[in-house]
């Protein structure tokens, strides 16, 4: 029988356990000695690596744990750009980094091979943090660095040294930071990642041998992506400013040529990066700091380092503050530090503010604010699904970033796309990241919407993906991506329904640039949205609507023999699938507001559904037509379109007892984890999408949210298993000699009858392989899978509560909705952000045949009716929230 801490740490994978740590938060504890470990060698597009590492973030900026022991600084206030790099070859350590001087010798809280035994070294990575303890022979090292919870760019680190010798012991005990400025800029050669080291490109021979060609050639023309990028950050050198009363050390960047561009002008690079600090809060200690460092040696225990204070430095700078401590005997202190970046102006500010909330309890304070915005999701037979339900939700909340030129926090897609391309994108990923989000921080889900509008040109076009100040691209091959609207339109529709916050439709958002003094409200850009799909994108020969570059499969122009006209004539099930389960809830929203839009809509809505129903074959539906009057998909089983069609009222009975035992046979059984987006796979012209990678048979966490979604309402076990085989838990149990997707993962994984089995893709224009973590869609459609099950449905005038778990008891809690079902009642509260009028509908379970006791705020209630297996309660629900319970009166 399962032991119930066995049941908590499934999933611990080959690398590490989880667990609760004294936040009451889940952590994994890595433990792997990873350099002489065969299992931590990762294959990637050039050596096999050995670095794992952990997302760290607030609401502002993101930082990297890494099992080296350092620690990696990323902001995105005016593109995405690292401040603090690890980069040995240009004497770069990253930060977060604890140097100890004894006797002449220096050591850190670093990794190295030659630390004996394993258990003097630990690696934390926690929610919202990441801790080391490093135990020497004579003294131990508590490292815990983390971002405080909200806003602010800044860092904080705590350093408790304890004396475990018999003796007294004098120390320096230095916080470090490496500085090194890496503006992540894209370009029309940032979307060929060809970093020197590069070998792999794929598997076809002759894409192989022209990307090499491709590589040597920007190499040779120093027009690669990572030499733009290091030949940017060579032209910053940094002003040093240290003020002894504050013990803060200021390095400012400085541009050393002439800028060629104003600061509010749009920009693929930031010339003007604010001062970068750091601080001590130690008072009546002898202070040591430096801004310059070169390593002199480094072998298996000690790293040697020439340190200096220069007024400018800029080969190998750095933030180094430390203090001259003597510890007596089983003595131990604690030093205090906080690191960042912003406006000169700012830094007294932020100083003064944590200076004060460092002496009152504020680490727990901070933790227990992660702990209230995290979703919980209880289920007694599975205590696991709870911890990774809240990681789930901690990652996806620590990885939103700010964009100066919007005004705007968003959730970027990560993995390879943000951090080895420099770009965000698209749309469609950020409305799958907000659906969630809207449950954990509704006010942020509607500013990534705003984000997307603002990002909207007045003709409604919206870009596929953003970078730098302001710019757009389309990333050479994705210019007319076809499906961005239909996603916008869905994230809107679900945020007004879920929140009741139709003030929102009202909001004016500008047009950008700013210049232009251009604006609309939201309502209208909902019908410039609409026309644009119908209008601009258009419908094609077969009824559907067209599929352009690409829909939600970037890469289904590839299944199309001719793609000049496939681009032009090319027509998508998915769009047309997705517009049939769509539209109805927009017409809802419409029909008062806009009248002739809502008609409009009716019409296609009845044109769309007969074109759709033409694409049935007996066993599925055509997964569009590819142009040349042919249908793509009529052998092979894709499964993106399908979820939508079995989320729509179109289907007969028949049709969708076909599809899903063709879906279960064919994508879902054959997998061992998530399912497959395509079975049998194609064979892609020269291979460039091998079978079973990617868009051509991988797994895919997008759309499998959508199957478990769409299976819950036909087969609630259906629902919920789909949900267990989409964990990281699984995934952990199936592979658990790949470190990613254990605790963050990408946004595919290969198919187990593929070449690398459980790995993800290495396109030749993208090598997953690289950064192969930190892509939200892995983390916020296992929440949007957690929400559907749940059976919240909210309406233009009803909350429908209809579970879809098959289960004696669970209990989920969110900010704007909670609910608790056993065998004998569901309660719950519900917390919109506007009051409103509308009904609560919810279903009753099927074993009730007693009476039901009704209460609304904790008080009996006559106010309700039966329809059917639905009750009805209409009543007025406030802005402070709804509390509701029925009870099976036994």
């Amino acid at each position: 029988m399962e032991s119930e801490n066995d049941n908590f740490q499934y999933g611990n994978g080959h690398f590490g356990k989880w667990f609760i740590d004294s936040f009451e938060l889940p952590a994994y504890e890595y433990s792997c000695m990873q350099s002489i470990d065969y299992a931590a060698k990762t294959n990637t597009s050039g050596k096999d690596s050995i670095d794992h590492w952990h997302q760290v973030g607030n609401d502002r900026i993101t930082l990297t744990a890494h099992n080296g022991g350092y620690m990696q600084y990323l902001k995105s206030d005016r593109g995405l750009q690292w401040l603090s790099y690890h980069d040995l070859q240009k004497d770069c350590l990253g930060g977060g980094i604890c140097i100890i001087e004894k006797d002449d010798k220096y050591y850190s809280d670093l990794y190295n091979s030659n630390i004996k035994p394993p258990e003097t070294y630990q690696r934390i990575f926690g929610s919202g943090y990441f801790q080391k303890i490093r135990k020497f022979d004579d003294f131990e090292i508590n490292h815990l660095i983390y971002p405080p919870f909200g806003d602010d760019p800044v860092v904080l680190s705590e350093i408790f040294i304890t004396n475990h010798s018999k003796k007294s012991l004098k120390l320096n005990i230095y916080e470090f930071w490496g500085i090194k400025i890496r503006n992540l800029i894209a370009s029309l050669f940032s979307m060929l990642y060809m970093p020197k080291d590069r070998v792999k490109f794929g598997v076809s021979k002759l894409v192989s041998f022209v990307l090499r060609i491709i590589k040597n050639l920007l190499l040779f023309f120093h027009l690669s992506s990572e030499q733009t990028r290091d030949k940017f950050s060579s032209q910053f050198t940094f002003k040093s400013h240290y003020i002894s009363s504050e013990k803060c050390l200021i390095l400012t960047p400085k541009y050393k040529s002439k800028i060629p561009i104003r600061k509010d002008k749009r920009s693929d690079k930031d010339y003007y990066p604010n001062p970068i600090f750091l601080k001590s809060f130690q008072n009546g200690l002898k202070t040591k700091y430096f801004n310059d460092f070169q390593i002199q040696r480094a072998n298996k225990s000690q790293i040697k380092i020439r340190k200096e204070y220069i007024e400018t430095t800029d080969f190998s700078p750095c933030l180094m503050i430390g203090h001259e401590l003597i510890l007596e005997p089983n003595e131990s202190k604690s030093l205090k530090f906080i690191f960042g970046t912003v406006e000169r102006e700012k830094i007294p500010e932020l100083i003064k503010k944590y200076e004060n909330l460092l002496k009152n309890d504020f680490k727990d304070k901070n933790f227990k604010l992660w702990k209230q915005f995290l979703m919980n999701f209880k289920i007694n037979s599975k205590i696991w699904l709870n911890r990774e339900t809240m990681w789930h939700s901690y990652y996806l909340r620590s990885a939103s970033l700010f964009d100066n030129y919007y005004n705007n926090h968003y959730l970027p897609q990560g993995n390879a796309y943000s951090f080895l391309h420099g770009v965000n994108g698209a749309v469609r990923d950020y409305v799958l990241f907000l659906l969630s989000m809207i449950y954990l921080n509704p006010n942020l889900a509607r500013e990534m919407l705003e984000f997307i509008l603002r990002t909207m040109s007045p003709d409604g076009k919206l870009p596929y993906a953003t970078y730098g100040i302001g710019r757009h691209m389309g990333a050479f091959v994705h210019e007319t991506s076809s499906d961005l609207h239909l996603f916008l339109l869905w994230g809107i529709v679900e945020y007004l329904y879920a929140t009741r916050d139709f003030t929102f439709l009202k909001k004016i958002i500008p047009f950008y640039p700013l210049k232009s003094k251009k604006s609309s409200n939201v309502l209208e850009r909902i019908r410039i949205s609409v026309k644009f799909i119908f209008k601009k994108v258009g419908i094609g020969e077969h009824g559907l609507i067209k599929v352009g570059s690409g829909d939600w499969s970037d890469g289904i122009s590839l299944f199309a023999k001719n793609r000049k006209k496939f681009l032009k004539y090319g027509e998508s099930s998915f769009n047309s699938a997705f517009a049939l389960y769509l539209i109805p809830h927009l017409t809802d929203l419409l029909e008062d507001q806009s009248p002739k839009i809502t008609k409009f809509l009716k019409k296609i809505y009845n044109n769309l559904k007969k074109a759709i129903l033409n694409t049935w074959n007996g066993r599925w539906f055509f997964r569009g037509y590819d142009g040349m009057g042919n249908p793509i998909g009529d052998k092979n089983l894709f499964l993106e379109h399908h979820v939508w069609l079995l989320l729509t009222d179109i289907l007969s009975k028949n049709q969708k007892e076909i599809l899903i035992n063709n879906i279960n046979k064919l994508l879902d059984s054959k997998s061992k984890t998530g399912q497959y987006i395509l079975y049998p796979p194609a064979n892609v012209m020269l291979n460039v999408l091998p079978r079973g990678w990617d868009v051509n048979g991988g797994i895919w966490p997008a759309m499998n949210f959508l199957l478990t979604w769409a299976y819950s309402r036909y087969d609630s076990d259906k629902g919920f298993q789909s949900l267990l085989k989409n964990s990281m838990a699984k995934r952990a149990e199936v592979y658990p000699n790949i470190w990613y997707g254990i605790w963050s993962g990408s946004d595919s994984y290969n198919a187990e009858y593929a070449l690398n089995p459980g790995q993800t893709f290495i396109h030749p224009a993208t090598p997953q392989t690289d950064f192969p973590i930190m892509n939200l869609n892995l983390h916020a459609n296992f929440l949007n899978s957690i929400i559907k099950l749940v059976g919240f449905n909210p309406t233009f005038k009803q909350i429908i509560i209809d579970p879809k778990l098959s289960l004696d008891s669970f209990h989920l809690k969110t900010q704007i909705f909670e609910l608790t079902c056993n065998n004998n009642e569901i309660s719950g509260f519900y917390n919109p952000l506007n009051e409103d009028e509308c009904i609560l509908k919810i279903r009753k379970p099927s074993n009730w045949n007693g009476n039901i006791t009704v209460l609304i705020n904790q008080r009996a209630t006559e106010n309700f009716k039966f329809e059917g297996d639905w009750i009805l309660i209409k009543d007025k629900i406030p802005y402070t929230g709804i509390k509701f319970s029925l009870k099976l009166n036994i």
